[in-house]
């Protein structure tokens, strides 16, 4: 049996170590790309079920992607995502992909990136919604760069500006995300941080982020205390 002092314990450093999402937004930034606030360390497992920590990438800029299977503006940017992390990989940006829709299981996702020849880009599984409730991420094929000195985001929005109000470009005349990447390594300000996106609306679950529920992404110290106590009253 679990002592009384023990449990109590537990169950207050639960409270105390996890992360509340206490509105809608995400964080914020100006047109100019000012720090408004810093994203809040999340971890995920990919389709293939390997682990990742933001506060672990071993990189200057972590840049993420919200993708869901079936979605056509989604798939498109798969060939242009792999065309950045070429040019960047080099320069310390990596690119996480992360599925956002509830509905989309591993077995689907693996089909989806086969098909479409996602590669090695790793694509995340935000199961429970809480990584886009967090960034206030709405809709796939938004793009969010964030600098890990301070873990402020730098640019949020589309990849560049190829789809337009009922209608798509044979080519993009402003590359957002390149151009951001490139001023940020730079060192330069940066001239657009935040765009609109013309993706995919993502649908929120109920008893997922948008009503409330913890996100199972987030790790509070909680858990594993009250694991470490169970295991030392056994």
């Amino acid at each position: 049996m679990i002592g009384k002092l023990e449990f109590a314990l537990a169950f207050y450093l639960l409270g105390l170590a996890s992360p509340a999402l206490e509105n809608n937004q995400g964080p914020e930034l100006d047109h100019k790309g000012s720090r408004l606030g810093e994203v809040i360390n999340f971890s995920l497992l990919d389709y293939n079920g390997k682990y990742y920590e933001l506060r672990r990438a071993d990189a200057k800029v972590v840049v993420l992607f919200f993708t869901g299977n079936g979605c056509p503006i989604a798939r498109q940017c798969v060939s242009k995502l792999r065309a950045l992390r070429s040019k960047f990989s080099s320069q310390g940006v990596v690119f996480w992909m992360i599925n956002a829709n509830a509905q989309d299981d591993r077995q689907s996702i693996a089909e989806e990136a086969s098909e479409f020849k996602v590669g090695s880009l790793p694509i995340l599984m935000d199961q429970t919604q809480g990584v886009a409730e967090m960034l206030g991420v709405k809709r796939t094929a938004e793009a969010i760069a964030i600098n890990t000195k301070d873990w402020a985001i730098f640019y949020h929005g589309a990849i560049d500006d190829q789809l337009v109000e009922g209608a798509q470009k044979p080519k993009p005349t402003e590359k957002y995300l390149e151009n951001a990447l490139t001023e940020f390594l730079a060192g330069q300000e940066i001239t657009v941080a935040k765009t609109a996106t013309k993706g995919c609306l993502i649908h929120f679950e109920p008893g997922n982020a948008r009503s409330g529920a913890p996100p199972q992404s987030f790790r509070p110290l909680g858990f594993t205390l009250i694991s470490v106590l169970i295991m030392y009253q056994t």
